[in-house]
């Protein structure tokens, strides 16, 4: 083939084309029916000049119809620069006006994947979800209280899928059939029919769409969160304690869990986060805890007095954040935005005079480095008077036009850096930092030194052995030198710690912390 579109269709599917072109088909499916949709088939202009016109198309297509629809594309385009691999940088307007598209368009990305079940919080506003748990639940389980809770919990499951998908599945097609049939009692009304129907009608839509948005802010706000898994409770543990525990604090640690430290625990754990393998968020234990406190209790109880958990329970879901291959470019690190966003809400409640007010939003919008590199472009670009695609020879590298002219430069700037700049220089007076450097000291304090080549560590003066009580040497013998460095401690030709030095100069439970302390084979600088 020389090229163009072609769509293929089985002989049971009814289809009607209803226009077409050289770069999209638009066909409806099931025309006229209730289960009516849409399908176009897109091919962007492969030439970036042309690349408007193709947005252009996709917006009339858009406007002719307002039934789903589903549209399989070769835009020849990229949202972002993740997206693309190598190669010169891709200009951001031409991304922003694909991405303003697509947003005037309503259309998404549609990415497979197997999505786990969840326990949606509107289900608890209808009366059939606590039928459904409360017959689950009332059938037997297995013979150990957790096996019978776990069995409990999947038949709960189980139940709920089913009946959440003939009562919750299909919201926003029930919500695209009550506005067909609208359209038509509309008519009917206009043309002296009975306008009751359409009353109710309206009636029917705004409760699909309080529900889908409920839905839509349910889905949101669950998350899966990485559970620890439990220290194993007992007496074995108080081995190690130091002496500053009295007995009566140890046997407060020691004692078996109650029923009320589990109400407490359920209490004070947040709603929709942290949901098991089987989609039940603390939510539904919350909700239904009146029922089944005594089972559930019992089980948890067994498990944290016996210090045997059942393998598999503690079993979550875990997303990986993935990182970049060999990155060319340093973005922010998380915690300066979280610096950002401090500042800025504490500015806000601080702020009390004035008639204006303020409101955050979060958005999700195009890096600010991006940005910044799209104007260095820009300059560069003028300065060699390169004119569209056409390249021009740079007779100097960029950093050597950025050094200041008595360095044999131009001195022009480099954004990227004045904008680092003149972060620092206003960070000298930001309450988050203020704060930062007045915790500085008692950061200090606590922290340990990490063993490198012991040059700067004080044996008894710094806090450095890790499972020490406070970090630093308990007890010396008498007649040692205070002032006695780690690095003395070190045979650097072996990359070994000297254990007969050691045992001279500490006590022999100190001893074994410090000989327990890994070295490297090369020595490495100590770090605090």
């Amino acid at each position: 083939m020389g090229g163009g579109l072609a769509l293929f269709w089985k002989k049971d599917v009814v289809v009607d084309i209803e226009s077409s072109s050289l770069n999209h088909i638009d066909v409806l499916i099931n025309k006229g029916k209730d289960d009516e949709w849409r399908f176009i088939g897109f091919y962007g202009a492969p030439k970036t000049q042309s690349r408007v016109e193709s947005w252009d198309l996709i917006r009339n297509l858009h406007t002719r119809f307002s039934v789903p629809w589903l549209c399989a594309d070769a835009f020849n385009e990229i949202t972002k620069t993740s997206e693309k691999m190598g190669g010169r940088l891709h200009p951001y307007w031409q991304m922003q006006n694909f991405c303003q598209a697509l947003d005037e368009c309503g259309l998404m990305d549609l990415v497979k994947v197997n999505k786990p079940w969840r326990f949606e919080q509107i289900w608890l506003e209808d009366d059939g979800c606590h039928d459904t748990v409360a017959v689950a639940w009332s059938e037997g389980g297995g013979d150990m209280p957790m096996a019978k809770v776990v069995k409990k919990v999947e038949r709960c499951q189980e139940k709920l899928k089913k009946w959440s998908k003939f009562c919750f599945s299909n919201v926003t097609w029930e919500i695209s059939k009550k506005k067909k049939q609208m359209v038509k009692e509309e008519e009917a009304a206009i043309n002296g029919g009975d306008g009751a129907a359409l009353v109710k009608l309206k009636q029917e839509l705004v409760g699909l769409l309080v529900k889908e948005e409920k839905l839509f802010v349910g889905r949101f706000l669950q998350g899966a969160f990485y559970n620890l898994k439990p220290v194993q409770h007992g007496g074995s543990n108080s081995t190690h304690t130091s002496s500053v525990v009295t007995e009566e604090m140890n046997r407060e640690l020691v004692r078996e869990f109650s029923h009320a430290e589990v109400d407490m625990a359920l209490n004070h754990m947040a709603p929709l986060k942290a949901p098991s393998l089987e989609g039940m968020p603390p939510l539904f234990y919350q909700h239904y805890w009146q029922s089944i406190r005594e089972e559930v209790s019992e089980a948890v109880l067994d498990c944290l007095n016996t210090g045997k958990i059942p393998p598999g329970l503690n079993q979550t879901f875990l997303t990986l954040i993935p990182k970049v291959k060999s990155p060319e470019k340093a973005d922010k690190a998380i915690s300066d935005y979280i610096l950002v966003a401090f500042e800025t809400l504490h500015h806000m409640q601080t702020k009390k005079s004035g008639k204006n007010g303020y409101m955050t939003m979060k958005l999700d919008i195009s890096k600010a480095y991006d940005r910044v590199e799209d104007i260095d472009m820009l300059i560069r670009k003028f300065w060699w008077r390169q004119r569209g695609e056409r390249r021009k020879i740079h007779w100097k590298n960029w950093e050597t036009l950025c050094k200041p002219k008595k360095e044999d430069g131009l001195g022009f700037k480099e954004l990227a850096k004045f904008n680092d700049a003149m972060l620092a220089k206003q960070s000298s007076g930001l309450y988050a930092w203020k704060s930062i450097l007045k915790s500085r000291k008692v950061i200090s304090m606590g922290a340990k030194w990490r063993v490198g080549d012991g040059l700067s560590i004080s044996v008894f003066k710094d806090n450095w052995i890790l499972d020490a009580s406070g970090g630093r040497v308990i007890d010396s013998v008498l007649g040692v030198d205070e002032n006695l460095k780690v690095a003395d401690l070190i045979d650097v030709n072996l990359g070994c710690w000297k254990n007969q030095v050691i045992e001279a100069y500490s006590m022999p439970f100190d001893a074994k912390r410090i000989e327990a302390i890994p070295l490297g084979e090369i020595p490495q600088p100590n770090l605090l």
